[in-house]
């Protein structure tokens, strides 16, 4: 898996969650018709098969629907994060009042008529929800960088605090 926002080479690997077969038809028929980036879409009806596909191989985004038969809402959410927590999670719903789903962790939100209507939106959401992955990860790791030199500074100044023994 990639970990900046433009995955290499051009290929963009992407797993879609989904047990509509309408759907999934019309997701890969899209992503196929676009050259740049290439997508590579695996496809799983089930979010069992999905999280093994998931766990075995690397993806740049995941497209999950969050009405599947064995996981539904914010739980389905919770095992894809739980599988792969540095992947970006595109939330694919016909229902709009799974948009509140985004302090579960997913990265967008892309409601399927919307999607059908606007083709351009289903590439849109999957860059959008790479690039801000990336920009997550990068913000934590600046994070630790800095609390790291606070702490190495602080200590060179003879200004940490040392635990008192009583």
């Amino acid at each position: 898996m990639s970990t900046d926002s433009t995955p290499s080479v051009g290929l963009v690997r992407v797993l879609l969650i989904e047990d509509d077969p309408a759907i999934t038809f019309w997701i890969a028929d899209t992503l196929k018709r676009l050259t740049k980036p290439v997508y590579q879409l695996d496809c799983a009806e089930c979010i069992v098969p999905g999280l093994r596909d998931l766990k075995a191989d690397g993806y740049d985004a995941v497209l999950l629907d969050l009405n599947l038969p064995a996981a539904r809402g914010i739980e389905a959410i919770d095992y894809v994060r739980a599988a792969a927590p540095c992947t970006p999670i595109v939330v694919i719903s016909g229902r709009d009042e799974d948009k509140a789903m985004h302090e579960h962790g997913m990265q967008v939100f892309l409601n399927k008529s919307d999607m059908i209507q606007d083709p351009f939106l289903l590439p849109a959401s999957i860059s959008s929800a790479i690039a801000m992955k990336s920009c997550i990860a990068n913000a934590q790791a600046a994070e630790r960088i800095s609390q790291e030199a606070s702490s190495v500074i602080l200590d060179i100044l003879g200004l940490t605090r040392k635990p008192v023994k009583t």
